[in-house]
This record gives structure tokens, sequence and C-alpha cells, in this order.
């Protein structure tokens, strides 16, 4: 149970609120009812369990390009080319049977879908979830994220999910709690609804409700994003690699950091700015590089959790040892970044010349702080930006 009675009485009260106006929407002659129940007819015909097997590559398509998440794309040909070119129309097809109608329980289904086919997210894969199976899982994307926080019951999730892409231990946790605000919702409403409805609900809330204080997603995007500056940088090496683990989160990265337990001087937890939380044995990384790879201060793994961006902080002068735990993964490939204080790049290059690491010379590139602020900043408002023109596609 997520919800205590204050909370219930809060949803009943907004419920009652909105009754009249989400009644008649969630008459078959509403607004936004016909167009999704007619969707739900389409995804339950199409991946059906009988037809996903025999599924045929025009069908995914209609799929995939009815999905709200794939409206941002202009070119949605080209987003589902790139779709079926980098998983294999055979190994999606597969993937989504297994989502659907695996054997396995929902957490382990969904992380095998998301790990295993590349350019589907969380509202996409929620999506189609949803539509397949209304009355058994909800949809996740950025109207629940901000509705939640709207009636007051945001602070009931772990705050990761709300920036961050979710496992699929955290998707169970979210559809349980949407699933209680729904059985709130037919009390008012004294019929049975599915998450389709419950979508409609947050649609008109999305849309009514004032902005809450603690709407913190709003508030950013109607604030102009603020710069950071290196005078603001009060513990440097920790906010240093806070700043490089949410600008590659930013640019599409997955994010790792062995100082989990450490606070940047903004007060926040470099735990909770990670987007992975530990590397595992085997895989890319050899066993025998573990031990060290994992004392790397920040490496950014692109979707297949492969190192592509290795940084090591130094904010003296000492740059020895972050040059050699650099020099372990070297087979690897990653680029290798020392981001310190302008006055350590001499000590740079002088230790760059020295064996072993002049056999990798060009690997090696050295970025300022001031360097790395500015294109943090740049990237950060960019995706303000980006954020809000696209805020009301669901």
């Amino acid at each position: 149970m997520y919800l205590d009675e204050t909370h219930r009485n809060k949803i009943r009260d907004i419920a009652t609120q909105y009754k009249d106006e989400l009644e008649n929407e969630l008459n078959p002659k509403g607004t936004w009812y016909p167009e999704r129940h007619k969707r739900e007819q389409l995804f339950k015909r199409l991946l059906s369990k009988q037809n996903l097997k025999k599924l045929r590559e025009k069908e995914l398509a209609t799929i995939i390009k009815q999905l709200w998440a794939t409206q941002i794309w202009g070119n949605k040909d080209y987003f589902f080319n790139k779709l079926v070119k980098d998983n294999g129309f055979d190994n999606i097809k597969e993937m989504l049977y297994n989502l659907l109608y695996g054997d396995n329980p929902l957490d382990i289904r969904f992380d095998n879908f998301r790990n295993k086919i590349k350019r589907l997210g969380d509202s996409s894969i929620t999506e189609i979830l949803m539509f397949v199976f209304p009355k058994k899982y909800c949809l996740w994307n950025n109207k629940p994220k901000i509705v939640l926080s709207k009636i007051g019951v945001g602070d009931l999730l772990p705050s990761r999910v709300f920036k961050y892409r979710i496992t699929g231990k955290e998707y169970v946790q979210i559809n349980n709690l949407l699933n209680e605000i729904r059985t709130e919702l037919e009390k008012v409403l004294n019929r049975k609804i599915d998450f389709i409805d419950l979508d409609i609900f947050f649609w008109i809330l999305f849309n009514r409700l004032p902005k809450s204080k603690g709407q913190k997603k709003v508030e950013e995007l109607e604030s102009p994003a603020k710069s950071v500056t290196l005078n603001e940088l009060k513990n440097p090496h920790t906010d240093i690699e806070g700043i490089l683990l949410e600008l590659g989160r930013m640019l599409g990265y997955e994010t790792y950091t062995p100082d989990k337990s450490k606070v940047t001087s903004s007060g926040k937890k470099l735990a909770s700015l990670s987007t992975l939380q530990a590397i595992t044995e085997g895989g890319y990384i050899p066993r025998e590089k573990l031990s060290t790879v994992k004392r790397i201060d920040v490496i950014w793994f692109d979707k297949n959790l492969l190192p592509k961006h290795c940084f090591e902080v130094e904010n003296t002068t000492g740059v020895t040892n972050g040059l050699h735990r650099l020099y372990q993964i070297r087979l690897l490939k990653p680029t290798f970044f020392i981001v310190a204080p302008r006055s350590v790049q001499n000590k740079f290059k002088s230790e760059v010349q020295k064996d072993p690491y002049n056999t990798i010379r060009d690997r090696y590139l050295f970025k300022s702080y001031s360097e790395l602020l500015a294109l943090y900043n740049i990237v950060k408002k960019y995706k303000q930006a980006k954020d809000k023109f696209f805020m009301d596609i669901i």
C-alpha cells in the first residue's frame, strides 16, 4: 500500500472536483475517448498472442508510428527503419512477445526488453503495455510524472524515476501506485475504469490543476536555466563529478561513479545523479581489469553498456594516478579525459609523454573546468528548451 488516508482523501476530493468533466470524457462521444480506445483495439489486434509471432513488418511499423512517444519524429519512416536496422525485425518481435506474454515476472520482462531493444524508451514500452493490457499496466511518461507532483503523491516514489530511465522494479512500483489511484477514482465515479481512463483523468489534471509548489519539473521549464560558474564549485572534485554525471545523462549516456556517498555543494548525492549503481563482471570489461575500472571517477556508457568516455578529475597537479587507471582499459578504446583546473595542463602535458602513456598519447585529452562548465551550461539550456517545446507531446 502506497496511499495513506490523507492521500486517498485528497485524490477523492480532486476527482470529485473534476468528476463531471471526466464522466463526459469517458463517454464514447467524448473528446479523447474514441481515439484512445480505437488505438486500444489496434494494439490488441496486431499485438495479440496469436498474431504477434506472424506479425509483418508493415504491421509493426503501424504500431511504432502510432505511439505517442514517437510523435516528436517528423520522419517516422526514418525512425522505424533505424529501429529495425539497430535491433533486427525478428528480434523485436521476439522481445515484444516476451514483454507481453513471457513467463517471467513483469520487472524482468521489462528490463530484458529495455536492455535488448534500442530506441524504445520508458514511454514507448509502457504505452504498448497499457494499450494491450489496459486493466493491468499503466503509462509512464511526462504527464503522470507532473500530475503526481500536482496531487501531492510524487514523493511516494523514488525521486530518480522522475529524472532517469526506470528499471523494471521501479515500473512495478509505479504501476502499483497508479493502480491505487485508479481504485480511488473508481469509488468517486462508482464504476470500473482502466489505465486508459486513468490517463484521461491525468490529462485533465495536467491541463487544469494549478502548479503546485513542489512541481519542480514545471518550475524548471518556466525559469531560465541557471549557469554554473567556477566560483560556485565549493567542493571542486565532487562538484565536477556531479556535473559530468548530469552532462552524460543529458547527452544520452548511462553514467557511473564509484563515489556514490559524496554530496555536491548544491546538496545532490552522486548516487542520485548516476544512472548505474554498479559495474558488473564480464561483458565488455575484462574480469582482471574490473577493480581498476570501478575506481575511475566518472564513466559514460552507451546503450549497450560499452564504456565510451572515461573521466578522471584532478584538482591538484598529481595526474599520474588518473592516467594509470585510464591506461588499464586502453584495449576497450574509450576516450580518456583528464578534467582539471587550467593550471594542471602543463603537468598533464609532461606526464602524458612518459612511458607507457606516450604509446597512446592521442587517446588522452585534457579539459579544463571552464571548458566543461561552458559545455554543461549550453547543454542544460538546450535540454530545458527542448523539454519545454515537447512538454505537451504525450
